[in-house]
């Protein structure tokens, strides 16, 4: 999802810069305008997609209560490879800088998020600090703990000591807003650093 925003800001680049330097606006309601309007389209992905796997997973009972736990992760990781991609983009004039530096960010994502390698305790100390600053493993982590709520207890603890997912609910929210609130602020930076020609 941050692939389809990075470019955004950057395409338009020269018409925000003649737009700003006229005075037509400031960069804030720019991004936020970028922001919201991303957003209203990018949301309704996940409740789509969920839509039809919930029912391939084979929950034990699926209600809306159980569905809309089921869309929260999935909503979390659509906002913030969303915020990520228009921060990334924010901050680079050239679109063709702003997807290779997106295409770095998001693997650093997934080695920290145990996509690539386990990212355990038993990981290297370099995967162990992407694993703290990778917003998809608290992504991952409150999906895999949605999925196995059904599981008995000592299972559950198997898999999350063994998975390396072990921070809790609470601890994937805090960090998931976290991480939200510090990409729109470096977006917001981004913007206003490109507006001075």
């Amino acid at each position: 999802m941050s692939f389809s925003q990075v470019v955004t800001i950057p395409l338009v680049y020269p018409v925000y810069l003649r737009e700003v330097m006229n005075n037509m606006y400031s960069p804030a309601p720019f991004f936020f305008a970028k922001l919201l309007v991303a957003s209203l389209s990018f949301l309704a992905y996940p409740m789509t997609v969920s839509l039809t796997s919930i029912w391939l997973i084979g929950m034990p009972e699926v209600t809306w209560a159980e569905y809309w736990w089921f869309v929260l992760p999935l909503f979390y990781t659509a906002a913030i490879a969303l915020v990520t991609g228009l921060t990334i983009g924010a901050n680079f004039a050239h679109a063709d800088v702003a997807l290779n530096i997106n295409t770095y960010v998001m693997m650093m994502f997934q080695f920290g998020g145990g996509l690539y390698v386990n990212a355990s305790s038993a990981a290297t100390w370099f995967v162990q600090v992407l694993s703290w600053v990778s917003p998809l493993k608290y992504s991952i982590e409150l999906f895999l703990r949605r999925l196995l709520k059904h599981f008995p207890t000592d299972i559950q603890d198997n898999i999350y000591e063994e998975l390396g997912y072990e921070f809790g609910v609470q601890t994937c929210v805090f960090m998931l807003s976290v991480f939200w609130v510090m990409m729109v602020i470096l977006g917001l930076i981004g913007v206003w650093r490109l507006s001075k020609p």
